[in-house]
């Protein structure tokens, strides 16, 4: 038997995977919008402050399924003061093996016919 759960905040790092992206934007919808009501901003305040339009902000708020782009996302989380999570949703990764030539340079382009496992 599968619970059903409703927000990520439940989800631990297996679970979120089972989750469709769908369910994972609409998460990250609803937490921008208790995001910009616990920074006690309108809708109206959140564009003036973001330069996003008011209607991209309730698109984005709303109950349909909207993709956000990156630029928008930061200028949200900037606005609000929140951009401290950016760096763990596209972690800073150490460089391939396969990345580095044998004079420890490192490879602008890494081909299929290099890599031998």
């Amino acid at each position: 038997m599968r619970i059903k759960v409703d927000t990520m905040d439940n989800l631990n790092a297996l679970m979120i995977y089972e989750s469709t992206d769908e369910q994972i934007l609409g998460e990250i919808r609803r937490r921008l919008a208790r995001m910009r009501r616990s920074c006690c901003l309108s809708q109206q305040e959140l564009s003036l402050r973001s330069g996003v339009s008011i209607a991209t902000i309730k698109r984005i708020e709303g109950q349909a399924p909207q993709d956000i782009s990156m630029s928008i996302l930061i200028k949200l989380l900037r606005s609000m003061t929140q951009l401290e999570g950016v760096g763990t949703l596209v972690p800073s990764l150490p460089d391939s093996p396969y990345a580095i030539k044998a004079d420890g340079t490192k490879m602008t382009r890494i081909s299929s016919r290099l890599r031998k496992v």
